[in-house]
C-alpha cells in the first residue's frame, strides 16, 4: 500500500485526472439526487458500464492484448455497421421535423443522454488513466 501512495503523490497525470473525475462524479451524483429521476440514473449505470468496458479494452494489459484485438475488431466493424445504418434515423428522432421541436431539448429525454455520455466518459477517462500510469502492484 505504502509503494501505491507513493506513486499516486508523485504523479500528476493521476492526481488530476481522479480529481476531474471525483468533482464530475460528484456533479453527476447531486444532479441525480436533485432530480430524483429513475431512467436518468439508469442512464448513469449503463454510462458507468460502457465507459468501464471502454476503458479497459483502450488499455489493456499485455496478457489481455491478444484476446481483445480480435475481439476489438469484430466489435468495432459491427458498431460501425450499425451507426451507419441508424444515423439518419437518430438525427430523424432528434428533430422532428413535423412539430419543429427538438426532441434532444425534452428533458425527460435528455437527462438520461447527457447524464449516460458524462458517466461514460468519467469512467473511461478513470480506468484508462489507471490502467496506463498506474504501475500493477503485486500483493504481498
Amino acid at each position: 500500500m505504502g509503494r501505491l501512495r507513493e506513486f499516486v503523490s508523485g504523479n500528476w497525470k493521476l492526481n488530476f485526472s481522479y480529481l476531474f473525475v471525483l468533482i464530475g462524479g460528484g456533479v453527476i451524483v447531486g444532479l441525480l439526487f436533485a432530480w430524483w429521476d429513475g431512467i436518468a440514473t439508469l442512464g448513469a449505470v449503463l454510462g458507468f458500464a460502457g465507459g468501464w468496458a471502454a476503458g479497459i479494452l483502450l488499455a489493456p494489459y499485455e496478457e489481455e492484448q491478444k484476446r481483445f484485438q480480435k475481439l476489438s475488431k469484430g466489435v468495432s466493424g459491427f458498431i460501425a455497421g450499425f451507426a451507419a445504418g441508424k444515423i439518419d434515423r437518430i438525427f430523424d428522432l432528434a428533430v422532428d421535423e413535423h412539430k419543429h421541436t427538438a426532441l434532444i431539448l425534452d428533458p425527460y429525454f435528455s437527462r438520461p443522454v447527457w447524464i449516460a455520455i458524462a458517466c461514460f466518459l468519467l469512467t473511461a477517462i478513470a480506468v484508462f488513466v489507471t490502467r496506463s500510469y498506474a504501475p500493477l502492484i503485486d500483493a504481498e
